[in-house]
C-alpha cells in the first residue's frame, strides 16, 4: 500500500475531524511498512 494512498483516503475520512490527524499519520506509517 502505498502513502500516498493511506494519506488521500484518510484525509477523505477524517478531513472534517483534525483532531485524528495525528493518529491518522501513525496508521499510514505503520501501512506503509508492511
Amino acid at each position: 500500500m502505498t502513502l500516498g494512498l493511506v494519506k488521500i483516503t484518510c484525509k477523505t475520512i477524517f478531513g472534517i475531524w483534525h483532531r485524528y490527524e495525528t493518529s491518522c499519520k501513525t496508521i499510514a506509517g505503520l501501512l506503509a511498512s508492511i
